[in-house]
C-alpha cells in the first residue's frame, strides 16, 4: 500500500470513492434518502477544491487504485475519512488514521476532533476516540445522525497543559458586559476562573480569548456541568460576529491564567 498527498487532479477519483462508499457501506445505518442526500455533497465543487488545497489530504493506493483518503483541517480536525467499498476490513482505515494523527502531532496538537457517522463510530471508538455529543444534521427534509468525537494526543489522558475541554453550544450577549459562550465542560478541571483563557475555532479563525467572568453554572461533575463563559472580545465587531455564529458543539480548550498555549 502506498500513501501520498493529494492534488486537484485527484478530486475526480476521490469524489467517486466518497459517493460509492456512502451509497453502499453506509446504507446499513442510514436510509436510502439519507445516503442519497449525503452523497450528493460530492457535487459541491468549491468545497472539495478548498479541501484539497488548504487541508492535509492523504491518499491510500494499492496498485495505483485509490482505496481510501483522509483529511486534516487546521492540523486538529479530521474532515473527510473514507475507505473504498471493496477494500473494507483490510487495515487501510487504521493506517490512514495513524498517519493523520502523526501529522497532527508534528504540529504540536494535543486534541483531535471529528464529526463521525453512525457507520464509522465503532472504528473510531476502538482507536481511542470518545463521544462528546450526538448531533442531528438536517439536510433538506432528512435528519442525519452523527457524533462529535475527540481523542487526546499522544493519549490516552488529557495533556496537563490543557485545564479543561469545553463544548460550545451557543452564544449570546449580555448588555453592557459582552459576549457569553454557552456550553459544558466535558473533561478536566471543572473549576474555571476569571483570567483563564479559552482557545476555539470560529468562522474559520482560531481565537484565544481571556475569560472575564462565569455568569452561569450548574452541575457538580465535569460531564454534566453547564457553564457560561463571558469572554474578552477584540472589539464590537467581534461581539456581533460571534453573536451571529452558530457553533455546532465546537470543542474548545481552556488554559490556566498562567499558561501560555502554543
Amino acid at each position: 500500500m502506498n500513501f501520498r498527498n493529494a492534488s486537484p487532479e485527484d478530486l475526480s477519483a476521490m469524489k467517486a470513492l466518497y459517493r460509492d462508499t456512502i451509497l453502499t457501506v453506509c446504507r446499513n445505518d442510514y436510509t436510502e434518502a439519507q445516503v442519497t442526500i449525503w452523497s450528493s455533497s460530492a457535487g459541491k465543487e468549491e468545497r472539495w477544491l478548498d479541501m484539497v488545497v488548504n487541508q492535509f489530504v492523504l491518499l491510500a493506493e494499492m496498485d495505483e487504485v485509490l482505496v481510501g483518503f483522509g483529511t486534516l483541517k487546521n492540523h486538529n480536525y479530521i474532515d473527510f475519512f473514507y475507505v473504498h467499498k471493496d477494500f473494507q476490513g483490510m487495515g487501510i482505515a487504521r493506517e490512514l488514521l495513524n498517519r493523520l494523527l502523526q501529522e497532527a502531532g508534528r504540529h504540536g496538537e494535543k486534541l483531535i476532533t471529528s464529526d463521525i457517522s453512525i457507520t464509522a463510530k465503532p472504528f473510531f471508538r476502538k482507536q481511542g476516540f470518545r463521544v462528546v455529543a450526538e448531533q442531528k444534521n438536517i439536510r433538506e427534509d432528512e435528519v442525519l445522525i452523527n457524533y462529535k468525537m475527540m481523542k487526546y494526543l499522544p493519549g490516552p489522558d488529557l495533556d496537563p497543559e490543557i485545564k479543561s475541554v469545553y463544548v460550545i453550544e451557543d452564544t449570546f450577549n449580555i448588555t453592557g458586559r459582552g459576549l457569553v459562550l454557552a456550553g459544558r465542560i466535558v473533561e478536566g478541571n471543572i473549576a474555571v476562573f476569571e483570567e483563564d483563557h479559552i482557545e476555539f475555532m470560529a468562522q474559520n479563525r482560531l481565537r484565544r480569548r481571556k475569560i472575564k467572568g462565569i455568569p452561569m453554572f450548574s452541575g457538580s461533575h465535569a460531564n454534566f456541568s453547564k457553564v457560561g463563559l463571558l469572554i474578552q472580545c477584540e472589539n464590537k465587531d467581534e461581539i456581533e460576529e460571534l453573536r451571529a455564529w452558530r457553533p455546532f458543539n465546537e470543542i474548545a480548550r481552556i488554559y490556566d491564567a498562567n499558561a501560555n498555549p502554543s
